[in-house]
């Protein structure tokens, strides 16, 4: 019996035959909700679940696909046996064509999961996750597989609380994070984070984005890179144009939560939703934006 699907978070893919989706799915394992994952075929959605049966409740947060033999999805893995204590691990799976294989990464006590994963090539991937909050700074966990295995890295965060959200990747020498954090007695400010090959950096968002948090971000080109998300007036956009961050006036109530440019084109795709009556922010209807790369929505 194919278990229901309760949500749907992302999607990927390499044609219109061969398509990626990954979420949460109805239990069916031992009292908690399962990773889930699906594939589109052409012509109809195929169940190919990894068997995360150990724990108390898995999800899958992101996939990216380099091959049909070459699949990576990542997510969060509650503890077995810890009903209620939300000690979660990072999530990272890889299907080679048939199977799936769990990777252990150098798990941290104060992990929450990982939220992202992209990459230049099948042997430069990165996954991005919640913060490791210490006495009296945070750090962003930010692993990389070389081909062979993965390894982690802290990156401090400007403020003590803070979330990496999604990943763009331009290059190997050149990829994005983004996500929010949360000053002390302050608004929400978007955090982007850069990776120029050498390091990770903390970038400066744009001026004006003060109560913005970012949700997901793609790459066009080096000097054409989108980023969206919300904010008190609603949906947020940030365009980097090579030098800075701006904020690209987006007149639409709600949030925006995930963007794709296509390939080869400067077409910028981004989805969310916004509240059915301007009072009533619970209940909420789908959202589909076009992005232009020189002149915004």
């Amino acid at each position: 019996m194919t278990p229901m699907l309760n949500d749907l978070i992302a999607i990927d893919g390499r044609s219109t035959t061969d398509i990626w989706a990954v979420g949460i799915g109805a239990d069916n394992c031992s009292g908690g909700d399962q990773a889930a994952v699906v594939h589109w075929n052409g012509s109809q959605w195929n169940y190919l679940s990894p068997n995360v049966c150990a724990s108390v409740d898995s999800a899958l947060t992101s996939v990216v696909e380099f091959s049909p033999a070459d699949v990576w999805a990542v997510g969060v893995d509650e503890e077995a046996g810890c009903v209620g204590c939300f000690i979660q691990h990072d999530l990272v799976l890889h299907r080679n064509g048939k199977t799936w294989t769990t990777y252990q990464l150098n798990q941290d006590p104060f992990t929450r999961g990982l939220s992202a994963i992209a990459g230049a090539h099948a042997d430069d991937i990165w996954a991005v996750g919640n913060s490791v909050i210490g006495r009296s700074s945070s750090y962003s966990l930010i692993y990389h597989w070389n081909g062979r295995v993965w390894n982690g890295t802290r990156v401090l965060n400007p403020q003590r609380f803070a979330l990496l959200n999604a990943l763009g990747v331009v290059n190997g020498r050149d990829v994005w994070a983004v996500g929010g954090q949360s000053p002390p007695r302050r608004p929400p400010q978007p955090l982007i984070m850069h990776w120029n090959g050498i390091q990770w950096n903390a970038v400066a968002h744009a001026p004006d984005a003060t109560g913005a948090t970012l949700n997901s971000v793609t790459a066009v080109s080096a000097n054409d890179v989108w980023a969206v998300g919300s904010s008190p007036s609603g949906a947020h956009v940030e365009h980097w144009d090579g030098r800075v961050w701006s904020v690209v006036p987006a007149p639409l109530p709600g949030s925006l939560s995930s963007l794709f440019s296509i390939p080869g084109t400067k077409s910028v795709w981004a989805v969310g939703n916004y509240p059915t009556q301007p009072t009533d922010p619970v209940s909420t209807q789908s959202l589909a934006a076009t992005l232009g790369c020189s002149n915004g929505l």
